[in-house]
């Protein structure tokens, strides 16, 4: 229950203030049901939420037929939906069936707050909502800054501003399909003398293993850009299983993402010289 109501914050839309006379009844069945005290009272309301599992998913949809026409912004800082890759299992998933999941998810958002104006923020596939991205101040100066995409996709979803920009090709084991290494498109395009190039930006939605960035990394070292100092830049940060030592120990200098997946004090407090956390929630 406490998980619940950690990843979902309720404001008054007039004056900001956060609204705690909310919770969670949890009954034996596993079944989870908000309730609201006095919503009359509070006028419009803003939900900010992180969609990251199916039961808080249930209860932020639950809100919205209890704050009906009350709902006046809905924020979601992270949109749950499934991966587009492999299962648990290593295998492959049917891609048509991941989109459609992902937009009956989006479908049933959108009935619950039929009234509300929804924002997602950087959606990692398909978004029938307005989208809000994350500017880092890091980045307020592109001079001398390379951004790598590690595939098109990324490219394709980036919104920062950057001097030049490098994409990946990735090379696959022709059995297994694991990733082998990546290759540099156009890397001799790319204007590399009299200290042109500052910083290298390893830039994408989100990172969760880090084992795409933890190769992307070993192929800047194989590279002329060996020297150039590297950084990772991802508005989600999902960093499973002791990804950031992973991805410092491959050679990032630091590492710059949100909170808008989970609560990262504890986590950029253990490793305050080389993560960075923009709080969005």
């Amino acid at each position: 229950m406490n998980d619940i109501k950690n990843n979902i914050k309720l404001y008054n839309h007039d004056d900001k203030s956060l609204i705690t006379d909310w919770g969670v009844n949890s009954f034996p069945d596993g079944q989870n049901q908000p309730w609201i005290r006095g919503v009359e009272t509070f006028g419009d309301i803003d939900v900010h939420v992180r969609i990251t599992s199916p039961e808080i998913l249930d209860v932020f949809l639950q809100l919205g037929r209890l704050l009906s026409t009350s709902a006046k912004e809905v924020h979601i800082k992270y949109l749950y939906g499934s991966r587009c890759d492999k299962d648990s299992y290593g295998k492959k998933v049917d891609t048509v069936l991941v989109s459609n999941t992902n937009r009956f998810i989006q479908e049933e958002i959108s009935r619950n707050f039929f009234m509300a104006k929804i924002k997602v923020l950087t959606p990692h596939g398909f978004c029938r909502f307005e989208e809000e991205f994350w500017y880092p101040p890091v980045l307020k100066t592109t001079a001398g800054q390379i951004g790598i995409f590690p595939d098109k996709s990324a490219s394709s979803r980036n919104r920062l501003k950057v001097a030049a920009s490098i994409v990946c090709e990735k090379e696959r084991d022709q059995v297994t399909g694991q990733i082998i290494k990546f290759n540099f498109l156009d890397l001799d395009k790319l204007n590399l003398e009299n200290g042109y190039a500052k910083n290298l930006w390893v830039l994408d939605d989100m990172c969760d293993g880090g084992a795409t960035f933890v190769k992307v990394a070993e192929a800047v070292k194989e590279s002329p850009l060996k020297d150039i100092p590297l950084n990772l830049l991802v508005t989600h940060g999902i960093f499973s299983n002791g990804a950031v030592p992973r991805l410092i120990n491959a050679g990032y200098n630091h590492i710059y993402c949100t909170n808008s997946y989970k609560d990262m004090k504890v986590l950029q407090e253990t490793h305050k010289d080389h993560l960075t956390i923009t709080e969005v929630f």
